[in-house]
């Protein structure tokens, strides 16, 4: 398969990796900064372009996003209806109004947009779902979400990064795998509460936030997330049942207490919660494996847009509570 990458910067080069080992063809890549779609093709091939719409025309059975956030329903949206399916990093959009234009194309145009969320597809994620699938927890009583990081003021030196318009806050950048992982295996949230502040960081968006979740099945959730905390720790993710507990930190099980499961504290990844690149491409290869087997028409995604629209919402729900001082409906 042949795939055009839209944003040359550093984690085009997680999937132009991928790309080379699942023996995916880089067609080319595109960025306003021709040198930063150069530096790509030169090591991995294909031909750099400045212009999206010169580079969709080109012969590609799907293109990646990997532009900053506030351009991702954009340009999903433009790649489908140029009748090309196309995968897109996380977040798929900032606002819910976008995330539904997105879905809307997607159906109308009948087209494939897979959203990158590459922790769903690590062992302990998978382990910990089939266990609550089995009612091992038994009732769910209660969760809790930390995700303290820090970013130095330098990280937000980009003029779109920290905006609201652009980058959408710690929350939604940073904290948004975690809180995917939450939705995955709980279950999207009936609604929300939060406050979001900017504690240290010189920039429009937040850089801490702390909320109170509401899920379907009765259980209570807290999240607490931030770039503004000296010294990061590791997310840490913690459910608890009236049967057993467990402990997701990064995708490490540190502890189960009650349930069939071992602790698998080897993990598939690094932590990316002092340096945003400090990953693998473990993940994201198991991620692309079922994307392509998609786009063939041998496998389901895993991994839905539906589940990605999920997320963002809750997100944006956590923003619109914090301006309001009202709790927000989800769905």
């Amino acid at each position: 398969m042949k795939a055009l990458i839209i944003g040359g910067g550093n984690i085009a080069g997680i999937h132009c990796m991928v790309f080379r080992s699942l023996g995916v063809e880089l067609a080319g890549v595109c960025d306003l900064n021709i040198d930063a779609a150069s530096a790509l093709t030169e090591e991995y091939g294909g031909t750099a372009y400045c212009d999206v719409d010169e580079a969709l025309l080109q012969d590609i059975d799907f293109a990646v996003i990997c532009t900053p956030s506030g351009t991702h329903a954009e340009l999903a949206i433009k790649a489908m209806e140029m009748g090309k399916n196309v995968v897109v990093e996380k977040p798929l959009a900032l606002t819910a109004a976008d995330v539904d234009k997105v879905l809307e194309t997607e159906k109308r145009t009948g087209k494939t947009c897979a959203v990158v969320a590459q922790l769903r597809f690590s062992d302990s994620y998978i382990k910990i779902k089939e266990a609550l699938d089995r009612g091992e927890l038994g009732t769910i009583v209660m969760s809790s979400l930390s995700m303290k990081y820090f970013r130095e003021k330098s990280y937000y030196i980009s003029a779109w990064k920290g905006t609201k318009k652009m980058d959408g806050g710690e929350l939604m950048n940073q904290g948004l795998h975690g809180v995917d992982v939450m939705c995955g295996l709980l279950g999207a949230p009936v609604s929300v509460a939060g406050k979001v502040a900017t504690r240290y960081h010189s920039i429009e968006a937040e850089d801490t936030a702390v909320a109170h979740l509401a899920f379907e099945n009765g259980s209570i959730g807290t999240i607490d997330s931030s770039t503004a905390v000296r010294f990061s720790k590791d997310r840490r993710f913690e459910i608890c049942g009236t049967k057993g507990l467990i402990v997701l930190e990064e995708d490490k099980i540190t502890l189960a207490e009650g349930v069939n499961i071992k602790q698998n504290k080897k993990g598939n990844e690094y932590s990316g919660s002092s340096n945003p690149m400090d990953i693998g491409t473990t993940l994201h290869t198991r991620l692309y494996k079922n994307i392509l087997a998609a786009f063939e028409g041998k496998e389901k995604l895993y991994y839905t847009t539906e589940d990605a629209a999920t997320t963002v919402k809750v997100i944006c729900g956590i923003y619109e509570s914090s301006e309001t001082g009202k709790a927000v409906k989800i769905r």
